[in-house]
């Protein structure tokens, strides 16, 4: 590994304990039907680490997830069927609205993190 990666995933790991504790309140924030609630929980970024390194790890491009709920936010453009249930597709533009909503009701900012 890299130092640029080491230090990248040591502020993932920071930010989502941040938001793991102040914003999910300890529970999965998807909430798809069949969600496992506050067990196994991991950090979703919406726009994938994989796209490159720069501003990924802010309160807006991260969601905390389930490991049912996570692959539907993975695959935001296709429908699948989890655990006996069909998801619609959860959009990009759903996720960053709903990171949106979650930070202004916590008053989180990205500054603070």
């Amino acid at each position: 590994m890299t130092k640029k990666h080491d230090d990248f995933q040591a502020a993932s790991n920071k930010l989502f304990l941040y938001l793991y504790e102040r914003r999910a309140k300890l529970t999965c924030e998807i909430k798809a039907v069949g969600c496992w609630g506050m067990h196994g929980l991991s950090p979703h970024h919406i726009i994938r680490r994989s796209k490159g390194w720069a501003c990924k790890n802010e309160p807006w491009n991260m969601l905390i997830a389930c490991p049912n709920c996570h692959p539907i936010v993975d695959h935001p453009n296709s429908s699948m069927r989890l655990n006996g249930f069909t998801h619609e597709p959860f959009t990009l533009k759903a996720q960053f609205a709903l990171a949106d909503k979650l930070n202004k009701e916590r008053g989180i900012t990205n500054k603070e993190v």
